[in-house]
């Protein structure tokens, strides 16, 4: 895209991608200002660990990375409006058994259509972020496209964001290595070139989950029994919302289980955690409900990646009621994990994508 003169908002969150992303704007002429949306206080984040989510000392430093670069630089609390958002939609998914998939859900519901709603304020044309992703448009038609660099892909996160906001977003560390960026950082002087990997945390969620729970979802902070895959009670556990599939640690279970042993499920009408054995994690298939851009028709030969770090599995797709779908791979796959995202890909193209719920038969 030629940017020479185009007005452009980037979200700089105080972290480093955000930071190269801008300068390579201003470089490209484009009429750069900063966005930062402030959604935690510093009191939520773990230190040491750069997150998607601002607080004032991390709006501080975008402020001053912005001044080094030479331009104008806002910072909007968005506190209250994320918490009702993300905070009441990941409470929903909680209460049906899910572990929230937040930040897709963060930058589709909120932190990018914000970002498009304060560069209309502020008279600007496009909006842009530092996600190692590509958005491509040919004949009209704009496409959400991997990270040329397939281990820093991002466009997992990216899927839900409306074409509306897709349209209007660029990402210019698509076909970056991080290694680079941090190079690149360093030789701009810019201090934020050794600042620590993102994690994906949510700060802003932290202290408030439970407290909200304990009143829209009680059921799930309540303890209740550990049983195994035999029925047999093992232990108890202090509230469901507090673990997810797969999980092994922090079952309290002690030594002396024989083999380990992992959650693979939630009883919701008895309050139960489940527990079993390794196998018990693996499955072929499970329902999705599909949310934002869906390519019409679905191709065939998709690969779905049911979680941020898995590498894509071929699947079949089969239309249920409405926007769901189910799902049925090739070869089993560990841990499809309710309430987390699933992507489907045609190559590299992001072609739709949804939330995991357990398989449901066809109507």
């Amino acid at each position: 895209m030629y940017l020479r003169g185009k007005g452009v908002v980037v979200g700089l969150s105080g972290g480093v991608d955000s930071a190269v992303a801008a300068a390579r704007l201003v470089d490209a002429g484009a009429r750069v200002a900063a966005v930062t949306l402030l959604t935690a206080t510093e009191a939520d984040c773990v230190p040491g660990v750069e997150t998607a989510c601002c607080t004032r000392a991390e709006a501080d430093t975008a402020q001053t990375v912005a001044h080094h670069l030479g331009i104008r630089h806002y910072r909007f609390d968005e506190r209250d409006r994320f918490r009702e958002k993300i905070l009441a939609e990941s409470v929903q998914v909680i209460s049906r058994g899910g572990t929230p998939s937040v930040c897709p859900l963060c930058n589709a519901r909120f932190k990018l259509r914000v970002l498009a709603e304060k560069a209309r304020i502020l008279g600007f044309e496009f909006i842009a972020t530092g996600h190692y992703a590509r958005v491509e448009t040919r004949l009209g038609r704009t496409r959400l496209l991997r990270g040329t660099v397939r281990e820093r892909d991002q466009s997992y996160f990216l899927y839900a964001v409306p074409l509306e906001v897709r349209e209007r977003l660029i990402l210019p560390l698509g076909e970056t290595e991080k290694i680079t960026v941090r190079a690149e950082a360093l030789r701009r002087g810019l201090r934020v070139h050794d600042k620590p990997a993102s994690q994906d945390l949510c700060p802003a969620l932290a202290g408030d989950l439970e407290p909200v729970l304990k009143k829209a979802a009680p059921e799930m902070t309540l303890s209740g029994p550990i049983l195994d895959h035999h029925g047999r009670e093992r232990g108890t556990h202090g509230g469901l919302f507090r673990y997810t599939l797969g999980q092994r640690r922090g079952l309290g279970l002690g030594g002396g289980t024989g083999e380990p042993l992992y959650v693979t499920g939630k009883d919701l009408k008895n309050r139960a955690l489940i527990i079993g054995p390794e196998d018990r994690l693996w499955s072929r298939e499970m329902t999705v409900e599909l949310e934002g851009p869906i390519a019409d028709p679905l191709p065939s030969g998709l690969s779905c990646q049911p979680r941020r770090n898995h590498p894509g599995a071929p699947a079949d797709v089969t239309w249920r009621e409405g926007n769901t779908v189910g799902i049925r791979f090739l070869t089993p796959q560990r841990a499809l994990t309710p309430g987390q995202a699933a992507v489907f890909y045609l190559g590299d193209e992001v072609v739709a994508g949804g939330t995991i719920w357990p398989p449901s038969p066809a109507r």
